[in-house]
């Protein structure tokens, strides 16, 4: 007998019938790069992560960390400088708001303001 008793074999593509048979693979090899990409994930972070017995390390002291501009630690203050910078805001509303958000200011007004012109 040269076949299996069921009869021949056909081939997985030689049939009509079997053409969407592909989709349930798909979906197994899908759910598999899901499960490698997990324990991927998983590995990733169990090796960036401190050790159980580690020291944590403490805590920056408050204050200033490097010295710059005043107000440079504050992200208020900073889009309120590019803002200023950029012309979308003016000198008063700068001095104004700067002055809420707790910037120290220069005391004097140094005439730096709108000037007229006589022509």
């Amino acid at each position: 007998m040269r076949y299996p008793p069921n009869g021949p074999r056909v081939e997985y593509f030689g049939r009509h019938e079997s053409q969407w048979a592909w989709i349930p693979h798909l979906i197994g090899l899908l759910v598999f790069a899901a499960l490698v990409a997990l324990v991927v994930v998983l590995v990733l972070r169990l090796l960036n992560r401190p050790s159980l017995g580690a020291p944590v390390p403490a805590a920056a002291p408050p204050g200033p960390a490097t010295p710059g501009p005043p107000g440079s630690d504050d992200p208020a203050l900073a889009q309120l400088r590019l803002r200023y910078a950029q012309g979308d805001v003016s000198r008063e509303d700068y001095l104004r708001i700067a002055s809420d958000l707790g910037a120290s200011l220069p005391s004097s007004d140094s005439g730096g303001g709108s000037e007229a012109t006589s022509g």
